[in-house]
């Protein structure tokens, strides 16, 4: 990635020129592709700079897993490398995945979705003390903390002791 006349372009290992200076911010590429903000929107770029993904989103990050965070009318979602939402942008947040889980967030709580955009848990778990998304999940467990009562369940949905809650339970650091 290269910067000239305040505009980012992009040059080849041999200094070769392979995406003018252009667009006003240019990212790393991933999986092929490269989030580029033209004007005040980000959009998605290919390895010769050609628009793949339209300009719509308020921001954007690089794709992981076949899917990018991007904010769209002040509001995060998940895209797919073709563009489309496979979770819909309604959260506040949505933290980086954690083996394949993503914390989302809405209205001061949170919920789990997994990297193909299905719900694994309701966005109904109080988030009071901002933990970081390795303290709620580590891909395989879940923390669902409500009112009183605090469980962790895997991604199938089988709590791990579904008779007795806990007042503080944790994520496991091995397994």
């Amino acid at each position: 990635i290269v910067k000239a006349n305040n505009l980012a372009g992009a040059v080849d290992r041999a200094g070769v020129v392979e995406i003018p200076s252009q667009y006003k911010r240019l990212g790393d590429f991933s999986e092929d592709l490269a989030f580029a903000q033209q004007d005040e929107k980000y959009g998605y770029v290919d390895r010769k700079g050609h628009p793949v993904i339209s300009f719509l989103y308020d921001w954007a990050e690089s794709f992981k897993l076949s899917l990018a965070r991007v904010k769209f009318n002040n509001k995060f979602g998940l895209i797919n490398k073709s563009g489309e939402f496979v979770l819909s942008p309604v959260y506040d947040r949505i933290d980086e995945p954690v083996n394949g889980v993503y914390v989302i967030y809405k209205n001061n709580f949170y919920g789990f979705a997994d990297s193909i955009g299905c719900l694994l848990s309701e966005v109904n778990n109080i988030n009071s003390s901002n933990e970081k998304a390795t303290e709620l999940t580590n891909g395989k467990w879940m923390r669902l903390i409500l009112e009183d009562e605090q469980f962790l369940m895997n991604k199938n949905g089988k709590l791990l002791s579904e008779k007795e809650p806990y007042e503080e339970i944790y994520i496991p650091r091995y397994g």
